[in-house]
């Protein structure tokens, strides 16, 4: 069993004031940097794809841009979720 949440990065400011705690873009896990142990991968895929389908469905279902925001910074926040703004991504590679 696992849990899937999608938090601002602004609300984990002073957790990564602890030396313990580091973020690691998606894309390095992805392709295995580091190495994840067990059926921690597995565990990834699904909790990508979970995050992923409601990013297709909606801009920002998990609420990660302050209101009002911008079509800029929406589409920053698809890019820096690893894709999961992919439509947006491609609406905006096209302009």
């Amino acid at each position: 069993m696992a849990h899937v949440d999608v938090v601002p990065e602004r609300k984990l400011a002073d957790a990564l004031q602890n030396d313990a705690v580091r973020f690691v873009p998606v894309q390095d896990l992805v392709a295995g940097n580091p190495k994840l142990q067990f059926d921690h991968p597995i565990i990834l895929a699904k909790a990508l794809a979970y995050v992923r389908a409601a990013y297709a469905e909606h801009p920002d279902p998990d609420e990660l841009m302050r209101v009002p925001f911008t079509l800029r910074e929406l589409k920053e926040t698809g890019e820096k979720s690893d894709g999961g703004c992919r439509g947006l991504s491609r609406l905006f590679a096209r302009n």
